[in-house]
Order: C-alpha cells, then structure tokens, then sequence
C-alpha cells in the first residue's frame, strides 16, 4: 500500500512539474509581422474576411451618357489599364494595406437603368463619391450639383468625400475649359480631376490620395489598432478578458451601427451642439405643381407663425425648422418641400426618414385629387414603417370648385382604420383652427415613435458611449433589441405648442 501511495505522488508531482514548465515556456507570438509603412500599398493575394479591418465604398456617379467611361475609370484602377472592360459590371473589390492596417476598397457604379419605382439605395454607407461628367454635354456638366446633393443626402455620413471628374478626348480640350465652368467648379469647393488618355497613372494617384484621405478620416488609427488587439484575442494569443469588464469604445460603436440596422427610428435622435439630447419629426409637404407654392408658405407658417412675413422660399430640403422641449429633451420638427423639379433618371427620394406626409390638393383641379393615391404610395416608399398622413384640401369656398365632399368622404374611408389619414381644409380665416388640427397630429407622430421609455433607453446607450463603463455589455445587448413597439405608447397630452 505504502508503495502504491508514494507511486501516485511521483506521478502527481511530475505532472505539476510539467504543466509549470509548459507556462514557463509559454510564449505569444504575433500573427504576422506588420508593415507600418506609411502610404497605400496594393495587396497581391487577397485577404480573408476575418483580415479585414475596414472597407471604404467609392461610388462613381454621372448622367447615363458618361456610363462607358465611369466603367473605363473604375476598371483601369481594378485592372491597372491592363485589359478589356466588361459589359456587366458590378462591385469591384481591391485589398490594400494603408498605413499598416489592411482593408478593402469597394468601387461600385451607379445604375441609371433600375427604375425610379424600385428600392435602389447605392449611397448608403458610401465614403467618397466621383461625380463624373462628360465635356461636350453641357446637361451631365450640370446635373453635376444635383447627384452631389443626392450623394449628401442618402449617405448618412458626415464626412463624404465628393471629387469631380471632367471626361475629355485630349489634353488640348483641357485647355479650352470655358470660364465660366472653372467658375462654377470654384463655387462647388471640390477637388476635380480632367481625364483623358494617357493620364491613367495620374488618376490613379489620385484615387489613392483619397482613399488614404477616407481611412484617417472615417477609420482612426486609434479604433483600428483595437480592432487588431481584437483579432489577437480571438486567436488566443491573448488572455481571456475577466468577467464584467468595461466595453471599450469600439465595441460601443459596433453595438450602436447594429442597433440602427435594427432600430431605423436611432437615426432620428442625436446629441446637438447647442441643445443637446434632440430628436427630429421629419414632415414632407407634398402634391401636384399647382398646390406647391401655398403648400411650402403653409410649412413656414405652421412651423414660424403666419404673422412673419415670407418673402422668398428658402431651400426645399429645410423650408422651416422649429424646437420645442419636452422633458428636458428637444423635439426638432423639420418640413421639407418635395422637389418636383427632379428627372426621373435620378434618384430622389425624401421620404427617407421621414415620419409624416401632408399631401395637398386643390379642389379647382380634378386632377390634383385624382392624384392623391400616386402621392400616398409616394408616402411609403420611406425606410420607415411609421408613415401619417395628412391631406389637405386646397381653395374649398372658390367658385369654380369641382370637387365635392362626397367623394372626398369616400376617398378616405378607402383607407383602412390603422392607415387612415387626418384631413383638414385650409382656409385663411380659420388659421388658428388648422393649426391646433396640425399640432395634435405631430402629437399623435411624437406619441408613436418617441416614447418617454424609448428615448430614456436611447440617452442612457448614448451616455454610455460618451463615458465608457457607465453601461455593462449584457445590458447592451438586450437593450439593441427593443425598438419604439416594444414600449407601450404615452398618455394622451395636450397639443404641443410648436411655434
């Protein structure tokens, strides 16, 4: 027995020994030495999805007369202008390393062919947008101001980097650029670039110029070296992380972009400069061309007050903005013009973020009301599920009315009980009537969407981002799930006064 035991406890103890050595000689070695080159270098084999730190979306953009050459452009740079371009050409993709952190760059066309109809969003998360425009067509030249703004508005970045391309057949028609384009292209405060053949390694240069300008803007240095420490971790390189750690800022971010593919609504809350906690009922006035002008005087007057005088109408995508505190948050209320000035070859979409439709209609115009099912489709081509409507009827006392009562009644009990609209008729004596009718209906909007829980939950998540630790991560990750119908809708208040 004695020396059974006394076996057992050399064995114990040469296992103990062994496993002391293992972590003495325990070692951790980095994946693969990094190049801390500054500057752009193209990868020859490609990386691998897990590699990748970051991806910069380049969109080249133009009227379609500039679309062989917007694919000449992004194939020469895939390619190095080595080889023929394709008929059907998609996204293409180049694995580059910039200062030392691999990433992708992704270069995409945009497709004037798809119907204005269908849902066609090439701008989301886009980073950099070339804005290509043919020299003997003076329309792409200017239409050039129109896809810029397009670009700005679909893009939901702040910084988007937007260059002008000039295409001309040689360097003499560089040279003969009339005044007055320089000086439009001075007054857009944009970088151009004036291609022609034999400038390709120029262009190309400057392609990288701006990439790298994207990835220190866009992708910090700071956010990307945690992203690496990350991806030592997950190879086991580095130890485990102890229970109820403080989620660094990067993980806050990732939470937080999850949060608004899931949440659409996020995108309407921010923390402003000069107020603070803000979130935004996004109102588009819409309809045919005759009820326009009264409709974007009705916004600046619903929003400013009818007693200030309205000399000009401002720009369509703000006609008129106003702020109202509720609980120690600000609700922005924004009203903005549908621009029936837009070709349908371009994208233009307003809807997008947008909480409420008012649609007008002129009851002197047949037309005008016969259009008012085209403008409620219009309505929800929106990102978001939550879309009020508001109709208004336009000149209701005139003598040359044509529209009756009866078939406005039957037009709105059309629609179901869930779906159906306010309407109001409009008339100079009775302002004050049609604008307490308006405050309860963005009351009813407010009361959907901006929840008091909700947005104690939103502030709270963007508290925590701002001072780290103050959120733990499970109470992160349950909180991404809950949107504005997981909480039960406010009381019924009195009319928010707006002015």
């Amino acid at each position: 027995m004695n020396t059974l035991k006394k076996e057992k406890k050399e064995k114990d103890k040469k296992k103990d020994d062994k496993k002391k050595d293992k972590k003495k000689n325990k070692t951790f070695h980095l994946i693969e030495e990094r190049d801390m080159t500054p500057g752009i270098q193209i990868l020859k084999t490609p990386l691998s999805e897990k590699d990748v730190l970051y991806t910069i979306k380049i969109v080249f953009v133009g009227d379609p007369c500039t679309l062989d050459d917007r694919k000449k452009l992004l194939w020469g740079y895939y390619h190095n202008h080595q080889s023929q371009v394709l008929k059907d050409l998609g996204t293409t993709m180049k694995d580059v390393r910039i200062d030392g952190f691999n990433g992708r760059i992704s270069m995409t066309l945009y497709d004037n062919n798809i119907n204005r109809a269908t849902s066609y969003f090439p701008f989301s998360g886009v980073h950099g947008v070339f804005l290509v425009y043919r020299n003997d067509d003076d329309m792409s030249f200017r239409h050039v101001y129109n896809w810029l703004s397009e670009a700005r508005r679909f893009c939901n970045k702040e910084n988007v980097f937007a260059y002008v391309i000039g295409i001309f057949p040689n360097e003499e028609s560089i040279n003969q650029i009339p005044k007055e384009r320089k000086a439009i292209l001075h007054l857009m405060k944009m970088k151009t670039f004036n291609y022609c053949p034999g400038k390709e390694e120029l262009f190309d240069e400057f392609i990288n110029e701006m990439v790298c300008s994207i990835r220190k803007i866009n992708f910090r240095d700071d956010i990307l070296e945690v992203q690496w420490e990350k991806r030592l971790f997950e190879s086991g390189q580095y130890k485990k992380q102890k229970k109820g750690f403080i989620p660094i800022q990067s993980e806050l971010e990732n939470s937080q972009r999850k949060q608004m593919e899931r949440d659409p609504y996020r995108r309407l809350i921010n923390q402003e400069v000069d107020r603070g906690f803000t979130y935004t009922i996004r109102l588009i006035f819409c309809g045919d061309e005759i009820t326009q002008t009264q409709a974007r005087r009705l916004a600046i007057g619903l929003l400013n007050g009818f007693d200030q005088p309205i000399k000009n109408i401002p720009n369509l995508d703000n006609l008129a903005t106003t702020y109202r505190e509720i609980d120690n948050k600000f609700l922005k209320i924004r009203a903005v013009g549908y621009d029936l000035n837009y070709k349908r070859g371009l994208q233009y979409s307003p809807f997008i973020n947008a909480l409420g439709s008012i649609i007008f209609f002129d009851y002197t115009n047949e037309d005008s009301f016969k259009h008012l099912p085209i403008w409620v489709k219009e309505s929800y081509k929106g990102n978001l599920s939550e879309m009020s409507l508001f109709i208004c009827g336009l000149n209701k006392t005139s003598d040359q009315r044509k529209i009756t009562e009866t078939e406005v009644i039957n037009y709105l009990d059309s629609f179901p009980l869930q779906k159906k609209p306010i309407h109001c008729d409009y008339e100079e004596k009775n302002n004050k009537e049609f604008t307490q009718i308006f405050k309860n209906y963005v009351n009813t909007i407010r009361r959907k969407v901006f929840k008091k829980n909700y947005l104690t939950m939103v502030e709270r998540e963007m508290i925590a981002k701002e001072r780290i630790g103050t959120i733990k991560s499970s109470e992160m990750i349950e909180s991404s799930k809950l949107t504005p119908e997981n909480f039960k809708e406010d009381e019924k208040e009195e009319g928010c006064n707006i002015q």
